[in-house]
């Protein structure tokens, strides 16, 4: 009887007494314990992958903006190209044309071949 107090009295047989008879309910407390600490890391988890999914779709979109931005600034610089090159095209054809109708014959009617106008 004194090792029984020297070891926690009644408290001790509480103890082993609910341990007996509780465990299973111990058990399952622990697992559900641990299974619900597991679902709160995933649902942490997935909160994380959809905001870097946000965060990348973002900036993914504005990526595409400044892309149309760069393809509509070369259009418009292709377009002021060409049409640059058209008129140095047509003031080439004028100047081509000029030569071929100036007049090296004094007077211009005697042309040889006389222009048709």
């Amino acid at each position: 009887m004194t090792w029984l107090v020297a070891l926690g009295g009644v408290e001790l047989f509480r103890f082993l007494v609910q341990h007996i008879v509780y465990r299973r309910a111990n058990r399952l407390q622990k697992e559900a314990t641990a299974l619900r600490e597991q679902v709160l890391t995933q649902e942490v988890a997935q909160k994380l992958k959809r905001s870097q999914t946000d965060f990348l779709e973002d900036r993914l979109k504005d990526r595409d903006r400044q892309i149309d931005q760069l393809y509509r600034q070369l259009r418009k610089e292709q377009t002021a190209r060409f049409e640059l090159q058209q008129a140095l095209h047509e003031a080439i054809q004028g100047k081509t044309l000029l030569e071929f109708k100036r007049c090296e014959v004094f007077p211009c009617s005697r042309r040889e071949p006389p222009l048709k106008e």
